[in-house]
């Protein structure tokens, strides 16, 4: 089975606990704490992503025929997004994140809760993830 569907099924299932949409924001605040420190040489302004309402910065590689993702927002909420971006596509094959249909925020609950412009944020790391592997692989 595909990686990047099992890791979307874990985090499903731990969102499905969550019943009001204060609690999903909460949990996504305490998760975007464990979003790992990025080297503070890739906060610059190469690596941002363009047309965010929050400033991310995000740093793509490739071993292995994995996908490596490092990133770092000071917001609160987008570091949970973040996070769970960063969850289930760093370390999936190229392959399997090629296949996959990015419908996670909508099974959790949180697609139509979020404002146009932080959904048009999230669309631009998933379309510079997949434009990335385009041009690196």
């Amino acid at each position: 089975m595909n990686s990047l569907i099992e890791k979307e099924k874990k985090i499903i299932e731990e969102f499905s606990f969550l019943e009001t949409l204060e609690e999903k924001y909460i949990f996504l605040i305490e998760i975007g704490k464990k979003l790992p420190l990025i080297n503070n040489k890739y906060l610059i302004d190469k690596y941002i992503i363009d047309n965010c309402q929050s400033k991310i910065w995000m740093r793509l590689n490739i071993k292995k025929k994995k996908l490596i993702i490092k990133a770092y927002t000071e917001a609160l909420i987008p570091k949970g997004i973040l996070f769970l971006i960063i969850r289930i596509y760093s370390n999936s094959y190229i392959n399997d994140i090629i296949n996959y249909n990015n419908n996670f925020l909508k099974k959790i609950g949180l697609k139509n809760f979020l404002s146009p412009l932080r959904s048009n944020g999230i669309l631009n790391i998933i379309n510079k993830i997949k434009l990335f592997i385009l041009n690196n692989y």
